[in-house]
């Protein structure tokens, strides 16, 4: 889960401390490329934003569930 960190002892003693210190939302872009009703090409564009940060076209609770949606 972000925000959490993970503190481990490796095999030789060393303590590694890896994994997010902060809790982050990803931003995505996707384009999609079809031809004669086949995927072609797929273009992706991911960003970390501040946690919970909204994308400006949806409201609040939209943007808070995972369905899938047109924006067009």
């Amino acid at each position: 889960m972000a925000g959490r960190t993970r503190t481990y002892t490796r095999s030789g003693g060393r303590v590694i401390t890896a994994g997010p210190t902060s809790p982050w939302t990803w931003e995505i872009a996707e384009l999609f490329r079809v031809e004669q009703s086949k995927i072609h090409r797929i273009e992706a564009v991911l960003t970390q934003s501040p946690y919970g940060q909204q994308s400006g076209w949806s409201t609040y609770d939209e943007s808070m569930s995972d369905k899938a949606r047109d924006i067009r």
